[in-house]
């Protein structure tokens, strides 16, 4: 069993926040789900008018939220995907590249505690999880460099979950990819597979 959950757009991830705290809503547990995919999209998300070039914070919050309280007894791959724009800062901060985009401190220990905790996920061996910023067109020569430091620090954020783990990407290393993929194929058929990017 795959699930596959996408949210994007125009206040959706923290409306979505807002409401699964209000009313205490996460994750049912799935007695036979093995692949869930998650993605998040807050590119034109703007509600976090504290957050200019970091991950805003309800995005760790709300994927936290999701997966919290209930067991997924048997699921072997977890695919996180989030997305954020990297707005243009004229208050005279640190460039983006020099700046800490994914940390601890926004909500990723909670996540590193719950995806390493095998009472929630006792089988779960494969964790992709992909932090992708979209600079403001003020950085927008330097998206590459941006990018990777969010995975660098995407990879620091995950250290209790790498130890657990068979296989962290965090899109850094293509032959870590192509190993992840190549693992997800000898559990799943090819059509329960999806291409995200």
């Amino acid at each position: 069993m795959t699930v596959h959950i996408f949210l994007a757009n125009n206040r959706t991830v923290s409306d979505c926040l807002s409401e699964s705290e209000r009313a205490n809503r996460t994750l049912p547990s799935f007695p036979h789900l093995r692949y869930l995919v998650i993605v998040l999209n807050a590119k034109d998300d703007l509600s976090d008018a504290a957050c200019l070039v970091p991950m805003p914070t309800f995005v760790p919050r709300l994927l936290a939220t999701m997966i919290s309280q209930n067991s997924q007894p048997c699921l072997e791959v977890f695919n996180f995907r989030a997305y954020w724009t990297v707005r243009d800062d004229s208050s005279g901060s640190q460039h983006p590249s020099h700046t800490l985009l994914v940390s601890s401190e926004q909500g990723w220990s909670s996540i590193d505690s719950l995806l390493s905790n095998r009472r929630v996920f006792p089988k779960l061996r494969i964790v992709r999880s992909i932090s992708t910023p979209y600079p403001h067109y003020t950085y927008r020569h330097d998206s590459l460099t941006i990018q990777h430091r969010a995975k660098e620090q995407t990879l620091a954020a995950l250290q209790e979950t790498g130890k657990v783990m068979e296989v962290l990407d965090v899109g850094l290393d293509r032959e870590m990819d192509m190993r992840m993929n190549d693992l997800i194929s000898t559990m799943l058929p090819e059509q329960y597979i999806p291409d995200i990017t």
